[in-house]
C-alpha cells in the first residue's frame, strides 16, 4: 500500500486501522491545542511525544510514592467499563487502547494501554494509571478508541491524584462499537456528573413508574366497563344465559389483565432499583 513520513519520520500504513487513528488523533490535538501554527509550545510537544512513544501507563497494582519523581509516577487512576453484551469486547487486547485526556487548558496526555491482564472483556471493568504531570486540576473530556480490531467502552471514570491521596473524580459514556468497520474509530467523550445524571435517571425511573400505574388503571378501568356493557346489552337482547357466559368470559379475562399488567409493572421497579 501507499506510505508516507509521519511525525518523527516515522512510517505509518495509509490502509491500516492505527493509521487513520492516529492521522485522527493529530488532527483532533491541533483543534483541541489551538490554532498555534509552527509555534513549539510545551503541551504541543508532550502531545506529539506521546502520539510517537508508549508511555506513561502503570499497572492497576502500582504503589504511588510520594518520595518519587513526579514526572515518572502516575497520576490519574483510569477505570474503563466495556459494555456487557456479544461483540463489545476488545477484538485484539494484544494492540491495546488509546486514551488521551485533556484538561480546562487543552493541554493533553495521550498514551497506548498495552498491559498484562488488560484485555477489556464484555461486562468487565478494568483499572490502570496513566502519568500526566502536566495536566491540569479538572479532565474536560477523553479520546479513546482501540489499537487495532472493534470494541465499545461504556463508561470511563478517571480520579486524579496527588501527594496527599485521591482527589477530584471526572465520568464519561460513550454509546457506540468504535473501531474497525465501525462509523468511528474513535470517540472523544465530554465530562458529566455522575451524581446529577443518576438522580435524573431516578427521577426519570419514577415518572415512567407513574405513567404505567395511571395507563394500568385506566386500561382495566375501560375492560371492566366493556364487559359489564357488553353483558348488560347481551342480557336485554340474548338473555340471561349468553349473558352470563359472556360476562363469565369477561371476568376471567379482566383477572389476567390485572396480573399481567401487575407483574410488568413488577419487573420494571426491581429494574429500576438495580
Amino acid at each position: 500500500g501507499t506510505r508516507r513520513k509521519g511525525h518523527g519520520g516515522r512510517d505509518t500504513e495509509e490502509g491500516t486501522l492505527r493509521g487513520r487513528t492516529m492521522r485522527n488523533l493529530r488532527r483532533n490535538l491541533g483543534r483541541n491545542l489551538g490554532r498555534t501554527g509552527r509555534r513549539r509550545t510545551r503541551e504541543h510537544c508532550c502531545c506529539r511525544r506521546a502520539v510517537q512513544e508508549e508511555v506513561c501507563v502503570f499497572p492497576a497494582s502500582w504503589s504511588l510514592d510520594p518520595k518519587g519523581s513526579q514526572s515518572r509516577s502516575p497520576t490519574h487512576a483510569v477505570t474503563v467499563s466495556t459494555a456487557d453484551f456479544r461483540g463489545a469486547e476488545l477484538t485484539e487486547p494484544d494492540a491495546g487502547i488509546w486514551i488521551a485526556l485533556f484538561d480546562a487548558d487543552r493541554k493533553c496526555c495521550l498514551a497506548n494501554v498495552r498491559l498484562p491482564g488488560l484485555r477489556f472483556d464484555r461486562g468487565a471493568s478494568e483499572t490502570f494509571w496513566v502519568s500526566c504531570p502536566e495536566l491540569g486540576r479538572t479532565v474536560e473530556r477523553v479520546w479513546i478508541g482501540p489499537a487495532g480490531g472493534s470494541w465499545q467502552p461504556e463508561g470511563i471514570a478517571v480520579q486524579r491524584w496527588t501527594e496527599r491521596g485521591p482527589g477530584l473524580s471526572f465520568s464519561f459514556r460513550n454509546a457506540s462499537v468504535l473501531g474497525e468497520r465501525q462509523e468511528a474509530s474513535a470517540a472523544e467523550l465530554v465530562a458529566f456528573d455522575a451524581a446529577a445524571d443518576r438522580g435524573r435517571r431516578e427521577a426519570a425511573a419514577v415518572r415512567d413508574r407513574a405513567n404505567f400505574e395511571e395507563a394500568r388503571r385506566y386500561m382495566l378501568g375501560a375492560d371492566a366497563a366493556l364487559v359489564g356493557l357488553g353483558t348488560a346489552l347481551l342480557y336485554l337482547s340474548s338473555g340471561r344465559v349468553d349473558a352470563l357466559n359472556f360476562g363469565a368470559g369477561g371476568a376471567v379475562g379482566f383477572v389476567y389483565l390485572s396480573l399481567l399488567s401487575k407483574s410488568v409493572a413488577s419487573m420494571g421497579a426491581s429494574e429500576g432499583e438495580g
